[in-house]
């Protein structure tokens, strides 16, 4: 679901203890990657992710039913090779991530009984990133700058897990 809103019917929290804890985690994903050689110097690259998933849990009274997510994720990118083990590149993808059964479910002091999280959904966003790898006899320089937007990131703040409005990152 890439907009992030789950029905109600797919949600359900209810107070009944199971300490015996299920959970199940289906996932099927589709993984295709490609390169294509412009000259002898540039390559262009792509790849695609597919992926559903089907999660459903029961641990301690936490009760998640049936939750189907259908995602995709994909990148394209230009190298220009120097040689055998040199190159810049830059590359714009997407990307998602579900959230783990710890995030939805976690044990919190002072009395460690399970908080829910249920209303937890994947994050996704988008990023551009610079880079180059280069070597000099036995010294090798490998630098990367990226800039990231994302939505829904999950954090916790030590006592809950909840997902965060728009969020930026850039790194080097």
């Amino acid at each position: 679901n890439r907009n992030g809103v789950y029905n109600n019917n797919d949600l359900n929290s209810s107070n009944d203890i199971d300490a015996s804890g299920v959970h199940e985690r289906e996932a099927i994903a589709h993984f295709l990657s490609g390169r294509y050689a412009i000259s002898e110097s540039w390559d262009w690259i792509g790849n695609l992710r597919f992926q559903k998933n089907k999660s459903s849990l029961l641990i301690s009274g936490t009760r998640l039913n049936e939750i189907k997510d259908i995602d995709w994720a994909g990148g394209v990118g230009l190298i220009r090779k120097f040689g055998s083990t040199n190159r810049v590149y830059s590359t714009l993808r997407s990307f998602f991530r579900y959230p783990s059964t710890d995030e939805l479910v976690a044990y919190e002091p002072p009395y460690y009984l399970p908080a829910n999280h249920v209303n937890l959904v994947p994050e996704e966003g988008h990023e551009i990133e610079f880079g180059l790898d280069w070597s000099w006899s036995k010294f090798c320089l490998d630098a990367r700058f990226f800039q990231q937007w994302m939505k829904h990131e999950i954090i916790s703040n030590g006592s809950s897990n909840f997902n965060l409005d728009d969020t930026e990152r850039v790194g080097l």
